[in-house]
C-alpha cells in the first residue's frame, strides 16, 4: 500500500485560504452582534473621545459600520469559494460547479434573510459583499492554479 505524496505548500494555500477568512469573519460578526469586551472595546472609538491621529479621527464612523457590516459576508464568501474549489479541484469545468454551488447557496441565503423569518435584514451591501467576496477568490485560486502548471 502506497501512500501519495502530499504538497504542503499546495495544502496550506487551501487551508490558509478557507480558515483564515472564516476566522476573521467570525470575529467580525461578533464585533457587531455581541455585548462581548471586543465590541465594547471597537465602538468605544466612537463614543465621547474618539481616538485621533494629528487631531482627526483615525477612521470615520461611518466607514467603520459598512466596514464591519459588510466584511464578515465578504470572507464568509471568500472562504465557502476557497472551500468548495478545494473539495471539488481538478477542472476548471468542477471549478465552475464549486462556484455555482457558492452562488446558489448565498443567493438562498439573501432570500432567507428578505423573509420575516430573519427580520428583513437584507441590504444590497451585503450582495455587493459576497459578490467582492466570490470574484476575488475565484482569481486568486484561478492565478494559483495557473501558476501550478
Amino acid at each position: 500500500m502506497s501512500v501519495a505524496k502530499v504538497n504542503v505548500k499546495q495544502e496550506t494555500f487551501w487551508w490558509a485560504g478557507i480558515l483564515i477568512p472564516l476566522a476573521l469573519g467570525a470575529v467580525f460578526y461578533m464585533l457587531l452582534n455581541s455585548e462581548q469586551f471586543l465590541t465594547r472595546l471597537v465602538f468605544g472609538l466612537y463614543g465621547p473621545e474618539k481616538a485621533t491621529i494629528f487631531g482627526r479621527e483615525i477612521i470615520s464612523e461611518s466607514l467603520f459600520v459598512v466596514f464591519a457590516r459588510y466584511t464578515s459576508d465578504f470572507l464568509l464568501a471568500f472562504s465557502l469559494v476557497f472551500a468548495l474549489s478545494y473539495w471539488l479541484r481538478g477542472t476548471l469545468k468542477s471549478f465552475g460547479q464549486g462556484m455555482l454551488i457558492a452562488v446558489v447557496f448565498e443567493i438562498v441565503m439573501e432570500i432567507w434573510r428578505f423573509s420575516t423569518a430573519a427580520g428583513g435584514a437584507f441590504r444590497i451591501g451585503h450582495v455587493i459583499a459576497l459578490a467582492l467576496g466570490n470574484a476575488l477568490a475565484a482569481i486568486l485560486i484561478l492565478l494559483h492554479e495557473k501558476a501550478l502548471y
